[in-house]
């Protein structure tokens, strides 16, 4: 996880190695559709970042970003040589290939995956399946042992795996209409339970509170704090 924040914030750094490309040819204009590192593939948009890459004719591109609301355009030079497009700008050089239609540029953080058109850039966005949370009638609903199964964190689903990587693993919640119970590896916390608008709200600390919500397909979801700006949601399945 702090990989792929790490890639997000080196792309603001090294702009200017990025450019944009087109048919037979790399030339043409291109968009930013899934950014990936450490195994976990993330939408473009569902991590706030959109940069369009303008491959001229003439060699010379126009890249640009936009991120927290800022825009941010860079120029720079390509060239194709043995299969590979190379980029460069005013203080890095970048490689590129051209599969399956795509553009895919390959930097040390990370992969970025462009595509010629937005359709294709939608068609690739991650977050379409994400579970919708359902106003529970009661607490009642709540009652049961729900342990940790998955989690989605911009846009991506993670199977446990990649959450015990963040040392994110063996969270069990014990959950009553009164109170809920919360096991982390060696730890337990209880605390009363306050439900409102159709989810529970429970105390892990003074200054934490977490909701916990049902889902569509039956599953409890609550969101932790995953940076300063980022949240990633926590999916839990129920016991029989």
């Amino acid at each position: 996880m702090r990989k792929m924040i790490a890639l997000l914030a080196a792309l603001c750094l090294v702009f200017t190695a990025l450019p944009v490309l087109a048919e037979d040819t790399a030339a043409g204009t291109w968009y930013l559709a899934t950014i990936s590192s450490n195994g976990v593939e993330v939408g473009a948009s569902l991590a706030g970042l959109e940069i369009t890459m303008v491959l001229n004719e003439d060699g010379t591109c126009v890249n640009t970003a936009v991120q927290n609301g800022k825009t941010m355009e860079e120029k720079a030079t390509w060239t194709e040589a043995d299969g590979k497009i190379l980029f460069e700008g005013e203080t890095s050089k970048t490689e590129a290939v051209l599969t399956d239609g795509k553009l895919v540029l390959t930097r040390p953080e990370g992969t970025l995956t462009f595509t010629r058109t937005l359709e294709e850039t939608a068609a690739l966005q991650g977050g379409a399946n994400a579970p919708a949370a359902i106003q529970a009638e009661s607490a009642d609903a709540f009652a049961g042992t729900w342990t940790l199964s998955g989690g989605r964190f911009l846009g991506i689903d993670l199977p446990l795996e990649k959450l015990a990587e963040s040392g994110i693993s063996g969270f069990v919640f014990e959950v009553t209409a009164e109170k809920a119970t919360l096991h982390m590896g060696g730890n337990t916390i209880e605390s009363a339970v306050t439900f409102a608008d159709g989810a529970v709200q429970v105390k892990i600390t003074d200054t934490q509170t977490l909701t916990l919500s049902l889902t569509e397909d039956g599953r409890m979801i609550t969101e932790i704090p995953a940076s300063q700006e980022q949240y990633m949601t926590l999916y839990f399945t129920k016991g029989e």
